[in-house]
């Protein structure tokens, strides 16, 4: 009986533990570095180095940027390329593996340089979360009968005041043209004047 519980224990810490390993690679392939292997436990959210990185001064390619993966059996620690950068040849660098802490699921791996760092240091965190701006409401403004009118008076007058400029900028007429309607009907009432005038003329002669 002991050496079930004993064995259920070691399965479930093989389970709760995961070993992955960290390599830079050139796109083409060429030039491959080991950076190391680590443990990362799930249960106490903590990653432990197992191997440290070699030394790899040498073999390092100046102003060559490099892929950083990670392989593991664990789907979830199997990332590609998760970091694209160009290595120094001190390794000061921190592996940040960003973990929720509720589901334990991996959102991602970074590599970030840490003068500080003597080597990878490993670091695991919760993701960081943008402040999200709180949703403004916007106050629906029911209008009364009076700025209904008001509004729709100042409609009218600004269509009308519109419509005059227009018709000012446009009528460029001259004066004859504009008006030949009254002179015409002053000219008729002058000729049937003058008619009717013209006979008594002639009687009193």
């Amino acid at each position: 009986m002991f050496k079930s519980v004993a064995l259920v224990g070691a399965l479930a810490q093989v389970c709760l533990s995961q070993e992955f390993s960290l390599h830079a690679r050139t796109l083409d392939g060429q030039s491959k570095h080991s950076l190391g292997i680590f443990n990362y436990d799930s249960d106490t959210h903590q990653i432990t180095p197992l191997v440290a990185p070699p030394v790899v001064e040498d073999s390092i390619r100046q102003d060559v940027p490099y892929c950083i993966d990670a392989d593991s059996k664990d789907p979830q620690l199997q990332q590609s390329c998760f970091t694209l950068m160009e290595l120094e040849t001190i390794l000061h660098y921190n592996l940040v593996l960003s973990v929720d802490t509720d589901t334990n699921d991996i959102q991602k791996f970074s590599l970030i340089r840490n003068e500080n760092a003597t080597t990878i240091e490993p670091i695991v965190q919760d993701p960081a979360m943008a402040p999200v701006a709180p949703a403004v409401l916007l106050k629906k403004k029911t209008k009364t009968y009076a700025d209904k009118k008001k509004d729709t008076a100042q409609g009218a007058e600004q269509f009308s005041k519109a419509t005059e400029k227009s018709e000012e900028e446009e009528d460029d007429r001259n004066y004859l043209q504009k008006n030949w309607k009254q002179l015409v009907i002053g000219l008729v009432i002058y000729n049937v004047v003058t008619s009717i005038m013209k006979p008594k003329n002639e009687k009193k002669e």
